[in-house]
């Protein structure tokens, strides 16, 4: 009997053959798995929060919404995974219709309608579920322009006078917010920037908020400042005789003088020796005369009085000189 060796891998199958049938096998069964997956959780339901956009629309013209509305509600949604994972939030509006409101207050329910959403997506909350808006009338008035100013004014100045142009500025708003101002101010100007005479600043005027516009947002503030002057009383100021070419006697030998200055700077003022002075110059003879007496004060400053108005010069060698 004669017997006849084959090796393994001749004849039927070709050699490595097996190792490639379980790997086929192997990937079907993962395919079969991924899908049974992708079936089964896919369709689970699951729950989600999504931020929608809130819009008011149709406001109807010559009203304004004076409170605070919400730019967006939440919404819990619930519904296949596989297709809450399609939901864009970006895409989604809820609206609240304000064509019929009317002044005053007004709420709006939120329901599950109100949002567009996939089938099969259900809406399982709304926060808020509510929406309150407060409307009013648009009005407009005339507002005279307060100037407000800040710091203080240079030492020796006051401040005479102080204008706007214009005077008077339309704004717009709501009726009520309206009727609780009584004036639109300027941005805060300061004083220390005035000098001495006429300014004109450009200012910025300040919007009273709630809604209200301004028509102008600029004016003309004009101020006027003069020197802070006050009076002082100088008493007993001896009047000084020059160029006297004979003895003379005044009577009487002192004034009282009234002067005026800037605030600051009076009260430190200390006149000289001969402040008050007659200029003798040109006088003879034993007749006594009246003279006025002049007065030199330093710049700034001016003598609004003088008591007495005149004084008398006597000759020593007279006989009124004794009588007096």
């Amino acid at each position: 009997m004669k017997l006849t060796m084959r090796r393994r891998g001749e004849g039927g199958r070709p050699q490595g053959s097996g190792w490639r049938e379980m790997g086929t096998w192997g990937l079907a069964f993962l395919l079969a798995c991924g899908l049974w997956l992708f079936v089964n959780v896919g369709e689970r339901t699951s729950t989600r929060t999504v931020r929608v956009r809130l819009d008011l629309l149709n406001l109807p013209r010559g009203l304004v919404v004076t409170n605070r509305v919400a730019d967006y509600v939440e919404i819990g949604v619930a519904g296949p995974g596989i297709v809450l994972s399609t939901v864009d939030p970006a895409r989604l509006v809820a609206s609240v219709d304000l064509g019929d409101v009317r002044p005053g207050r007004a709420t709006y329910t939120l329901s599950p309608g109100d949002f567009s959403l996939p089938r099969n997506v259900e809406v399982a909350r709304v926060n808020p579920s509510q929406v309150m808006v407060e409307v009013d009338r648009l009005s407009r008035r005339r507002l005279p322009v307060r100037i407000e100013w800040r710091g203080e004014l240079r030492p020796g100045l006051r401040l005479v006078d102080s204008a706007a142009v214009p005077d008077r500025v339309q704004v717009v708003g709501p009726r009520r917010k309206l009727e609780e101002i009584d004036s639109v101010a300027t941005r805060p100007l300061d004083l220390v920037q005035l000098d001495s005479g006429v300014t004109e600043i450009e200012a910025t005027l300040e919007a009273p908020g709630g809604l209200v516009l301004l028509r102008e947002r600029e004016a003309v503030v004009r101020a006027v400042v003069d020197l802070d002057l006050t009076k002082r009383r100088f008493a007993g100021v001896t009047v000084v005789l020059r160029n006297a070419h004979q003895a003379w006697q005044v009577v009487p030998p002192v004034v009282d003088l009234v002067i005026q200055g800037p605030r600051g700077e009076i009260r430190s003022l200390e006149l000289p020796a001969d402040a008050v002075w007659i200029d003798a110059t040109g006088f003879t003879g034993d007749q006594a005369r009246a003279v006025t007496p002049g007065v030199v004060v330093p710049p700034g400053f001016e003598v609004l009085e003088i008591h007495p108005a005149a004084v008398r010069l006597v000759s020593k060698g007279s006989r009124q000189d004794g009588r007096e």
